[in-house]
């Protein structure tokens, strides 16, 4: 038989957190984009053309600074969230 967990959480994390976990989509969909864009530009020869450069690292600018907010802000909140999930799994076994 499985044991209830309950985490208790203020109005203001539980906010934070479904914020933070509805944004994790986001993401990795972004980030899914962005690889399969690189991806494409790769197997049809177009990131060849020193032309392109400038894109390319323009493209991975904007994807890391966009994984670094997401890793400081939501990845955050996710993580605390894990930690205080994990603290009651072992206090319920």
């Amino acid at each position: 038989m499985s044991k209830t967990i309950q985490i208790e959480l203020t109005q203001a994390e539980a906010a934070e957190l479904k914020i933070a976990a509805q944004e994790v989509q986001y993401v990795f969909h972004f980030m899914g984009n962005v690889l399969g864009m690189v991806e494409n530009g790769m197997s049809t020869g177009s990131l060849d053309n020193p032309e392109n450069t400038g894109n390319l690292i323009a493209l991975f600018s904007l994807l890391g600074r966009a994984m670094k907010h997401a890793a400081e802000k939501e990845g955050e909140c996710l993580a605390k969230f894990g930690l205080n999930l994990k603290t009651e799994v072992r206090n319920a076994a």
